[in-house]
């Protein structure tokens, strides 16, 4: 879920500036985490950016976890020249923008390219494995499914089907169906509500 992800963030965060700060900090500087909940809203997430900078006067900006919210946050950040370090969000955007404050760390062309090696490991002995791809339609995990696409195309897998659903979508059937008719030897799912798809998948099988 999302609050579980975004708890994991914070502490991996946490994890990084008590080692900064245990080893005197920065230039003798220690670190002050300040955190705000975006509550998964790009507007609020805006507020939210707006406040660091002008009241709390951060030094710089991590975050946040969806590429929508990073997106509203990094025109905060780019008007007021702070530093915005997306450290998860993963659009092609952030970068497609042309700030000069923004900073991505992972970028969706690039987080895909590891499970294309993984299965180059799984099918060594016959033809590459037929794919499909589920994506919920939002950001980043759009921008997911498109890499998948193109690094599929870039390898000459065959992808048998490439199908969408809708963020808090209640009924996977239809689609789940049609991927099934497809008979792929693996699926992607990229998005927020990927949880229940694969038992539901399962199931259908």
């Amino acid at each position: 879920s999302d609050v579980y992800k975004r708890q994991e963030l914070l502490r991996g965060y946490q994890m990084a500036i008590d080692e900064i700060n245990s080893a005197n900090g920065i230039n003798g500087c220690l670190l002050r985490p300040i955190i705000e909940d975006d509550q998964n809203n790009p507007m609020t997430a805006e507020k939210s950016a707006q406040k660091l900078i002008t009241q709390d006067k951060v030094a710089l900006i991590i975050g946040t976890y969806r590429s929508e919210n990073t997106l509203a946050i990094a025109k905060v950040c780019e008007n007021a020249q702070i530093p915005l370090i997306a450290s998860n969000a993963t659009s092609e955007l952030l970068t497609r923008m042309g700030y000069q404050w923004i900073f991505r760390i992972p970028a969706a062309e690039e987080l895909t390219i590891l499970p294309f090696k993984w299965l180059e490991t799984m099918f060594t002995q016959k033809a590459p494995p037929t794919i499909a791809i589920l994506y919920e339609l939002e950001l980043t995990a759009t921008d997911t499914a498109s890499a998948l696409l193109h690094e599929a195309a870039e390898r000459g897998w065959s992808v048998v089907a490439y199908k969408k659903y809708y963020p808090n979508q209640s009924d996977y059937a239809d689609v789940l169906l049609s991927i099934n008719s497809a008979s792929p030897d693996v699926l992607f799912i990229t998005g927020r509500y990927e949880s229940d798809i694969p038992v539901s998948y399962t199931h259908l099988r």
